[in-house]
């Protein structure tokens, strides 16, 4: 009877640097593994297909679910593949954090707006009486709009018909609440029934610096 032989044995990945990969292309044999030294990606070989033609793993997997948390290291990005391998992607990423932070996203379909860019197609809705704010280059001071804490019914203001009109208009509010855009020299709202202009309380209704309220 031949006494079994123990060999200890060490395996060792195909790998070289992506760009050289993509200049020699060579095709893999199959199941044998090509890693990119350099990005850490690798793929799996199928015997006829080319490096350049074969698909980045685990990206030739169908479905799959993670089961706990997934985490990315502090050089990683999330990035999508477009339609051509290595032609145009869309990346993920975050600045470095000074503190634990959690972005929720709606339970809701819709495209996500982004503050460097793009136009808002729906309604935007502020709640928790945030502010709408139009800030300076650097932040530092801004316009801001805010709703009160209680909101009895539901208020639309309509600008003009046009843009040029909007120029030199003024938000008007009637003693009724109603609100109009109007041409009347300064902007004027209603203050505790009283008319204001500016910071000023004015306690009769028929004048405002020289004007009238027809």
């Amino acid at each position: 009877m031949t006494t079994p032989t123990t060999v200890q044995v060490r395996l060792q990945i195909r790998a070289d640097t992506a760009a050289n990969w993509a200049s020699v292309n060579p095709v893999l044999l199959t199941n044998e593994l090509g890693l990119e030294s350099d990005t850490k990606k690798f793929k799996i070989g199928n015997g006829s297909s080319a490096w350049g033609s074969l698909a980045y793993f685990p990206s030739i997997v169908s479905g799959g679910t993670v089961l706990g948390n997934l985490e990315i290291g502090t050089t990683g990005t999330l990035t999508f593949e477009g339609s051509t391998a290595d032609g145009f992607e869309t990346t993920l990423a975050v600045v470095n954090p000074t503190a634990d932070r959690t972005i929720t996203l709606p339970d809701a379909s819709g495209t996500v707006f982004l503050t460097s860019g793009g136009t808002l197609t729906g309604n935007l809705t502020l709640n928790n009486q945030s502010d709408l704010r139009f800030a300076d280059s650097d932040s530092s001071n801004w316009v801001a709009f805010q709703a009160p804490a209680t909101i009895a019914s539901n208020v639309t203001w309509t600008l003009p018909a046009t843009d040029a009109a909007v120029s030199g208009y003024a938000l008007v509010s009637d003693a009724a609440g109603t609100l109009s855009w109007s041409q009347a020299g300064g902007a004027v709202i209603v203050d505790g029934g009283n008319f204001a202009n500016g910071s000023s309380i004015v306690t009769t209704s028929s004048t405002i610096d020289g004007g009238s309220f027809n």
